[in-house]
């Protein structure tokens, strides 16, 4: 049953974005929906878009860090936390760049 409301909450999502292609939020929330099924590569894919649309969106670069490192490219998820870093500094969003700091922190004790 889990399943079907998964699958049914991607087809929504996927028409939603349809009608609106430059929504960041409906890509985040895909990416979000696919990262929760184990589809980390069409997460990371759905994040990009996120950000193609809204550079400025930090969870974006948060969760696709995620699912880099569920796919085991640490190195990939170190350097998209550090663009998310310099994002989240343009900003001021110093809650943000704490918890992209502290994840990419611990990624580097794991190449170590």
């Amino acid at each position: 049953m889990k399943n079907e409301s998964e699958s049914t909450r991607v087809e929504q999502l996927q028409k939603m974005l349809q009608v609106a292609p430059k929504d960041a939020f409906l890509a985040y929330a895909l990416g979000l929906e696919y990262q929760k099924l184990n589809k980390h590569a069409a997460a990371c894919s759905f994040f990009d878009k996120a950000l193609e649309n809204d550079s400025q969106y930090l969870a974006a670069y948060y969760q696709k860090a995620i699912s880099l490192y569920a796919h085991e490219l640490v190195k990939e998820a170190i350097e998209c936390l550090e663009i998310g870093l310099g994002a989240a500094k343009a900003l001021g969003d110093t809650k943000a760049q704490a918890e992209m700091n502290n994840f990419k922190m611990n990624l580097l004790l794991e190449l170590d």
